[in-house]
């Protein structure tokens, strides 16, 4: 396995990109899609939700391997 340093830097790009993402979809309305185009909150709320939840949850995930990488970085080599 790699580094714990290196998964560390990896995940907190990943992180960065995520929560910017987030931020602007927040803040704009609308969310780009990968197969559907453009989701924006008044005409198509449930998806666009299930998009801030998943990159809610995509964030957690950050935050835990983050966690993991700090705290047992022996059983990541």
């Amino acid at each position: 396995m790699r580094d714990p340093n290196y998964i560390i830097l990896i995940d907190c790009i990943v992180a960065a990109f995520v929560a910017f993402d987030l931020a602007r979809v927040l803040k704009t309305g609308r969310a780009r899609v990968w197969l559907g185009g453009t989701v924006t909150r008044e005409h198509q709320p449930g998806r666009y939700w299930r998009y801030v939840f998943g990159g809610c949850a995509a964030l957690a995930f950050c935050v835990a391997v983050f966690s993991w990488a700090i705290l047992w970085p022996e059983s990541l080599r």
